[in-house]
């Protein structure tokens, strides 16, 4: 029934990812040779990120990206628009005339056909949640989420991913490939890695393209895999910060009527 609901959701396949949806953020630049012996646990690593971000951060964005599917094993790929604003998320997907797409509320997603809502459901987006919510929110609420998704913020140690140092949140060691775990980049303090559990299958989502725009940190290429297969590529680009929204675009009530803000 999750996957069901993961495939539907994911008018864009992360999301809607599992996205992200998602949803590209950005970090400014961090040299964290802040104290990471201080850290000793996810949540130790949690406040060490929001502390670290928190009041740095855009506080909207825009983007577009290349969303490419294989539901064949052959790569099928549309364009999305999409929004953030205080960590809710907007997705439009084509055709852009017939208004449909998604809203990320809080932990409320809303799906929409032809300019109609058709699903309102409890849902939280993991790769939104580690990218964007955790700097929104306090951080008991932020553990009290984590925790209800299955994620043991007791779990951590230490490994090497792409190069680089990563905590690895969820998991004692590199020998557990199943339980849901978040992995984060030791230095920067920015999310590298989700491993997701849906049922029985395995959502796993590679953060693999990360640059930096104006000194901050930014994803610009999210691979997932379910089961070990590639299953969405998404690419981001014309990414704008603090820029001027709408907030009827986050509105489900005005979801057809609002502008539309990729012009």
């Amino acid at each position: 029934m999750k996957l069901k609901l993961f495939q539907n959701i994911i008018l864009r396949g992360t999301v809607l990812i599992f996205v992200a949806l998602f949803l590209v953020s950005i970090f400014p630049s961090c040299n964290s040779n802040k104290k990471n012996t201080e850290i000793k646990n996810g949540k130790d690593l949690l406040k060490a990120m929001t502390s670290t971000y928190k009041d740095k951060r855009h506080k909207t964005m825009t983007f577009s990206q290349y969303t490419v599917k294989y539901p064949d094993g052959k790569p099928d790929t549309t364009i999305w628009h999409e929004a953030m604003a205080d960590g809710n998320l907007r997705i439009d997907t084509t055709p852009f005339d017939n208004k449909s797409g998604a809203l990320f509320i809080n932990e409320t997603l809303y799906q929409f056909k032809d300019g109609n809502m058709v699903n309102k459901t409890s849902y939280v987006n993991p790769l939104k949640l580690f990218l964007a919510d955790i700097y929104y929110y306090k951080p008991d609420r932020s553990f009290q989420i984590i925790d209800s998704l299955g994620y043991n913020l007791n779990k951590m140690y230490e490994t090497n991913w792409q190069g680089k140092t990563v905590y690895v949140v969820g998991a004692d060691s590199r020998s557990d490939t199943t339980s849901k775990q978040f992995w984060i980049d030791k230095d920067n303090l920015y999310l590298v890695r989700v491993v997701d559990k849906i049922g029985d299958n395995l959502l796993d989502s590679h953060i693999t393209g990360i640059k930096k725009i104006n000194d901050e940190w930014v994803e610009n290429k999210i691979e997932i895999y379910l089961n070990g297969k590639i299953y969405q590529v998404e690419k981001y680009f014309d990414i704008k910060t603090n820029v001027k929204l709408d907030p009827n675009l986050f509105n489900p009530d005005y979801w057809a009527k609002a502008k539309p803000y990729w012009d």
